[in-house]
C-alpha cells in the first residue's frame, strides 16, 4: 500500500472512530419521534446500524464493528473497499457520519418515497447537506412499527423524493420506556398545543 493511500485510509479510520462517540452517546438506546405535517415517524438508531452507515465492508459483524469502533480497536485490516463500497464514497460519507445525531436536535426535513437507482426508500431525513434513508424494522418478517437508518448519503436527495415536509417537533425517550419524556427540537413558530391527540398520547413531558 502506498504511503498516500495508507494516509487517506488512516484518516477515514479515525473519522469512523470519532463519529461513533456521538452516535453512541446521543442515539443508541433511545427512540425518537419526528413530527411533520401533523404526522409522526418513530426511529431507533441501533448499534448494528452504524457499520452500514459508515459505508465500508468488514469481516466483523455489524455489532462487532460497532464495538471495535467504540473501543478504538478498529484497524485498517478490518476495513475493506469494493465496487459496492468504494473508498472514495466512504470518504465522502465520513464527513457527515458524526453529524447524524444533529437530525434529532436541529432543523431537518422528512422525505417520502425516495427513489435512488433501482432502490426505493419509503422515508428519509435531510438537513440539506446530507441525508439518512430509513427502512422499517422487522422481526421474523413482521414490521415492528418503527424505522431504523439504512443508508447515509453525502447529498440532499430531496429531488429524488415524492414529497418533503419540515420536521416541526422531535421527542426522545429511552427505547424501553412507554412515553416520550424529552423535547429535543421545536421549529420556530410551532408549539406543543398544535399537536394532534394521537401524538400527545405518546408524551409524558415534565
Amino acid at each position: 500500500m502506498g504511503k498516500k493511500k495508507q494516509s487517506k485510509e488512516l484518516a477515514l479510520l479515525e473519522s469512523i472512530k470519532f463519529a461513533v462517540k456521538p452516535y453512541k452517546e446521543k442515539l443508541v438506546g433511545k427512540k425518537y419521534l419526528f413530527v411533520f405535517d401533523g404526522r409522526f415517524l418513530e426511529v431507533i438508531f441501533k448499534a448494528e446500524n452504524f457499520k452500514h452507515l459508515a459505508g465500508v465492508e468488514s469481516p466483523l459483524s455489524k455489532r462487532g464493528f460497532y464495538k471495535a469502533a467504540v473501543s478504538r480497536t478498529l484497524n485498517l485490516k478490518q476495513l475493506r473497499f469494493t465496487n459496492q463500497h468504494p473508498f472514495d464514497y466512504a470518504q465522502r460519507k465520513a464527513a457527515h457520519l458524526a453529524e447524524i445525531s444533529s437530525l434529532v436536535s436541529e432543523q431537518s426535513t422528512i422525505l417520502e418515497t425516495v427513489s435512488l437507482g433501482p432502490r426505493m426508500y419509503r422515508l428519509g431525513s435531510t438537513n440539506h447537506s446530507f441525508s439518512v434513508l430509513f427502512e422499517e424494522d422487522h422481526v421474523k418478517g413482521e414490521p415492528r412499527g418503527y424505522y431504523v437508518p439504512y443508508s447515509l448519503r453525502d447529498e440532499d436527495v430531496t429531488a429524488h423524493s415524492e414529497n418533503s415536509c419540515d420536521v416541526t417537533h422531535v421527542f426522545e425517550k429511552a427505547s424501553h420506556e412507554r412515553f416520550y419524556t424529552k423535547l429535543t427540537f421545536l421549529r420556530d413558530g410551532h408549539t406543543l398545543d398544535e399537536l394532534p391527540q394521537d401524538i400527545r398520547d405518546r408524551l409524558a413531558l415534565s
